[in-house]
């Protein structure tokens, strides 16, 4: 598998577009299979959008300081 493909000055990671649809699918099960349970879309939206976004922050926050010593010693993310 290519760790990246690129589209000019665009780098795209594959790890991270395999985990990105994984996430989209999994909400896509999620999503049907509750509304099978007769929960109300409303409910469910509720609920999973606070799940969505605080799983992003966390994501970005464990990558950014993850590369926090680099930038410490460097002054660059790098």
């Amino acid at each position: 598998m290519l760790p990246t493909i690129d589209f000019g000055p665009l780098h795209l990671h594959t790890y991270g577009l395999m985990v990105g649809l994984a996430v989209i699918v999994i909400a896509m099960v999620s999503f049907h299979r509750l509304r099978q349970l007769e929960v109300p879309a409303s409910i469910i939206l509720r609920g999973g959008a606070p799940i969505f976004l605080g799983g992003t922050v966390v994501g970005f926050a464990v990558y950014y300081l993850s590369r926090l010593p680099h930038l410490i010693r460097t002054g660059t993310w790098g």
